[in-house]
């Protein structure tokens, strides 16, 4: 655990935790210990200890104070991270982060020992012959023997001697000779006409024991554990190909599979990232290309040309002052989000200026913006542009009685639809069809006004969450009713 980073972060930031972020980092932790506990049948209990903070989370699942755990960590000390300890004449293995057991330490790790098992383990390995196995930890003068030859451990030099008795003891080092495993040896039960090939049967047999002793601690703790570490310094360098195969059906199973579920999802949080900061590229730059449309300002240029054909300086004046606004919002805004009630002015703006060009050909009609919704954040031009193509494709051949109409309607968590209709050009169902089609899948396709609507979709989408976006349909007056859903749950929430 001392070099699983998310736990080091969940311990040393944890003050700067909100209270559910506590919870959740606080039920990590003690899955992580359950998870120790249960993926070894040599692992009795683990806690892992704050010094700093007074706190021990237990495996099982409680959390409490130092001294509440029973655990007396003052006497501990080791210039390694991990360690094997004496507490409570209980073998512990302790691990401290950052580097050793010292009174800096973030947090220690300890790891109760299962004697009863261990000891089940030495019995199943004993006979006749082999009397009873004596596991000693050479650091901590802590041994652990047999069930049936307790009563023989009454001399502590017992395990250090070569013979004791009638028994002859034979040595051995395992696990990095951090433990000495001894057998005792009957000797009055071995001695007789086959005492050679018994006696030598009876090594070998130690030494296949000690093998598979150490193997059986390995395969069950250490490879698991190696290969957990092994995948996760393949994400570290950014692979995210290697995946755990593993069924055997216990606990480290669950363990691989959480790790493979996290790599994956991982992975495509990764790619979503990249995707979503690679369409906000491409909007901004679609964005300052359509910043100012040719079209727009030459018909501008012609109403001024017009309006001083007629000596209406009055007129000059109100069409010169809005252009003015119009790409000052435009061009000053560097912003890509700003309040709503901004974008809903600068669309009001750009329809008084339309108003002039159409005059009473058109009939524009716009809702008022609810005062509770005006503060919050939306996407720069996402309005105009639809209010935009309502002009040029759908009433640009409108002699007269032409209606555009704005309105909105709120719906659950106070979020907001905005709604622009007019009684232009008809739609087919298959022009529709192919509309809402490109918008689902968002892709960009060769048509201007297509791509500028794909275009404000993704932005919607990308800056106020997946609800948000543009739906088209087909208005009750006739023409196209373009539908723009803001969500304001998220980030489109106003700062206060």
């Amino acid at each position: 655990m001392i070099n699983d980073d998310e736990i080091i972060i969940d311990v040393i930031q944890q003050e700067t935790y909100s209270n559910y972020q506590r919870i959740c980092s606080t039920n990590h932790i003690m899955d992580e210990l359950k998870s120790i506990q249960e993926s070894s049948g040599f692992a009795e209990k683990c806690y892992l200890i704050i010094p700093a903070k007074n706190m021990a989370y237990g495996s099982n699942g409680r959390l409490e104070t130092i001294s509440e755990s029973g655990i007396d960590i003052s006497g501990l000390s080791s210039k390694y991270s991990t360690s094997f300890q004496l507490i409570d004449q209980k073998l512990a293995v302790v691990s401290a982060y950052p580097q050793s057991l010292r009174d800096d330490a973030e947090f220690v790790v300890v790891t109760f020992i299962d004697e009863k098992n261990l000891q089940m383990l030495l019995d199943d390995n004993c006979d006749q012959y082999n009397t009873f196995l004596l596991l000693e930890e050479t650091q901590c003068n802590w041994y652990l023997a047999g069930s049936d030859a307790s009563y023989r451990l009454d001399d502590a030099s017992l395990q250090r001697d070569h013979t004791y008795g009638n028994d002859r003891i034979l040595q051995k080092g395992i696990l990095n000779n951090n433990f000495s495993l001894s057998a005792h040896l009957n000797i009055s039960e071995i001695e007789g006409k086959w005492f050679q090939l018994v006696f030598w049967g009876m090594l070998i047999l130690l030494v296949v024991s000690t093998l598979f002793f150490g193997r059986q601690l390995y395969r069950l703790l250490s490879l698991p554990i190696n290969t957990l570490t092994d995948a996760f310094e393949h994400i570290k360098r950014g692979d995210f190909s290697v995946s755990i195969h593993y069924h055997r059906g216990d606990e480290f199973q669950k363990i691989y599979s959480g790790y493979n579920n996290m790599k994956d999802q991982l992975k495509e949080l990764i790619r979503d990232n990249y995707e979503k900061e690679l369409m906000v590229s491409k909007a901004e730059m679609k964005l300052l290309q359509a910043q100012i449309s040719p079209h727009f300002l030459y018909n501008s240029f012609y109403n001024i040309y017009s309006l001083a054909q007629l000596q209406d300086c009055e007129g000059i004046q109100n069409l010169t002052s809005r252009l003015a606004e119009y790409y000052r919002y435009i061009t000053r805004n560097k912003a890509d989000q700003v309040e709503l009630w901004k974008e809903y002015e600068f669309t009001k703006n750009y329809i008084e200026i339309q108003n002039i060009r159409f005059g009473d050909r058109i009939d524009c009609r716009m809702e008022a913006l609810p005062s509770d919704l005006s503060s919050f954040m939306v996407p720069k031009l996402f309005m105009q542009p639809m209010v935009e193509n309502a002009y040029r494709h759908g009433l640009k051949d409108v002699e007269s009685n032409g209606i555009l109409l704005i309105t909105h309607h709120r719906v659950a968590d106070g979020n907001l639809t905005i709604i622009i209709e007019n009684n232009g050009k008809e739609v087919t169902d298959e022009e529709l069809a192919e509309i809402n089609h490109r918008l689902k899948i968002e892709t960009f396709h060769g048509d201007e006004e297509l791509t500028g609507m794909v275009n404000t979709h993704r932005r919607l989408r990308i800056l106020l969450g997946e609800n948000s976006g543009i739906s088209l349909g087909r208005s009750d007056l006739g023409g196209m009713k373009v539908e723009i859903h803001l969500e304001f749950s998220g980030e489109g929430k106003p700062n206060v």
